[in-house]
């Protein structure tokens, strides 16, 4: 019986809650914001992502903009600022802003929880008395990265695969430096979300097949086009493996569960079914 090292890659996730108590938010202490950033007037960044603001009143925590919240829940969001003014002039807004997390936390509760998703406090120091302070934006900015269809994801990954490029290599260098790894079992998500790390899997995989590192690759995909409500009943689809040494077909299995994935989360199950 052949002995596997197993790789699962995923991300970490920490841990945040929330005490309700008269308008109180209590974070955990393992969860940090950066300091808190201070500048004129905060303008959309430009980080190769897309931005979406969340408006919210000057002196209030409402989400203002609730069509946005249904869109922002179906992307992959990868940044947040909370942004506020210094007015009235080094008033105490902790309170304030607390109200504002957790109004966002509600309608996003896994993006507080995630190490993957940076998070930022901006303080706009420009307003000077309570006219100009409404020509400032109040809220959240959500940085994200769009999701892409089916037929988009696999135009991509193959062309990509064609020129050997990645936007990241972050995967392919623990991979790269690891060549030593024998009879290796792989369980790779390949949910549009993944796109870049299932990329640099997959060019991993062509690239060193003669290597012998992997005997084993396990995909699964959870479909998030359309559905990861976890109350739906399990379909008999969303995994796929394949014992070969061939870097193209492993690509070609891939390519397969990217676009016939119909499956809520799985990853627990990909596993299992993997060892």
């Amino acid at each position: 019986m052949l002995k596997y090292f197993f790789i699962y890659f995923f991300g970490l996730l920490l841990s945040i809650s929330f005490g309700y108590g008269q308008n109180h938010v209590k974070v955990r202490e393992q969860f940090r914001f950066r300091d808190t950033i201070s500048i004129d007037k905060y303008e959309i960044q430009q980080i190769g992502f897309k931005a979406k603001k969340l408006n919210v009143d000057v002196a209030n925590y409402r989400i203002v903009n609730t069509k946005d919240i249904e869109f922002l829940q179906q992307q992959t969001i990868v940044r947040v600022d909370l942004v506020y003014t210094d007015f009235p002039r080094d008033e105490n807004h902790i309170e304030l802003n607390r109200k504002r997390l957790l109004e966002f936390n509600i309608h996003f509760p896994e993006t507080m929880s995630s190490s993957v998703i940076e998070w930022n406090i901006v303080k706009q120091t420009g307003p000077m008395n309570a006219g100009s302070v409404r020509n400032y934006f109040h809220g959240f900015v959500v940085y994200y990265r769009e999701m892409p269809t089916k037929l988009e994801e696999k135009r991509l990954i193959l062309d990509m695969i064609e020129k050997n490029q990645m936007t990241d290599s972050s995967v392919y260098k623990v991979l790269d430096r690891n060549r030593a790894w024998k009879n290796t079992l792989v369980v790779c998500d390949v949910t549009g979300s993944m796109a870049p790390y299932t990329l640099q899997i997959l060019l991993w995989l062509k690239a060193n097949a003669k290597l012998n590192t992997f005997d084993q690759v396990v995909f699964f995909n959870d479909d998030e086009e359309n559905s990861t409500n976890q109350t739906v009943k399990l379909d008999t689809s969303g995994i796929w493996d394949i014992e070969s040494k061939n870097g193209q077909k492993v690509v070609d299995v891939a390519v397969d569960a990217m676009m016939k994935g119909n499956h809520i989360e799985n990853n627990l199950e990909a596993v299992c079914y993997a060892i």
